[in-house]
């Protein structure tokens, strides 16, 4: 019986330990299964909350816009969220790229490029 009962406490020590440091059994590849604000589990911000912060880099709000992909790299904990949009001040389209730090929400880094003239 003791025997028993240490080994229940160390398999629900190693599950823990494995789920706060490791992240094995969290395998986002979609956006779609990591979709909330945030990620109380393993304190991360979520996929809404990191587009948010890369469409009000550049001053847009999800209306403005058309995504074209949404995607959050488990090994580097960032989102990388690339959309078109119109800039109101010299009515060109662009194509905007942000990573987003998956951690704070901080711009990691961001890029800008003309579609169309």
């Amino acid at each position: 019986i003791i025997i028993l009962v240490l080994l229940i406490v160390a398999g629900g020590a190693f599950y823990v330990i494995n789920r706060m440091y490791c992240f094995d059994d969290i395998q986002v590849t979609d956006p779609a299964d990591h979709d909330t604000d945030s990620d109380p589990v393993i304190g991360l911000i979520g996929l809404e909350q990191a587009k948010k912060d890369a469409l009000v880099e550049y001053g847009f709000d999800e209306s403005d816009v058309q995504i074209l992909k949404e995607e959050f790299n488990v090994d580097k904990k960032k989102y990388s969220i690339e959309y078109i949009a119109t800039d109101s001040t010299d009515s060109k389209q662009y194509q905007y790229d942000c990573e987003i730090n998956a951690v704070d929400g901080s711009v990691l880094y961001k890029d800008k490029q003309v579609v169309s003239e």
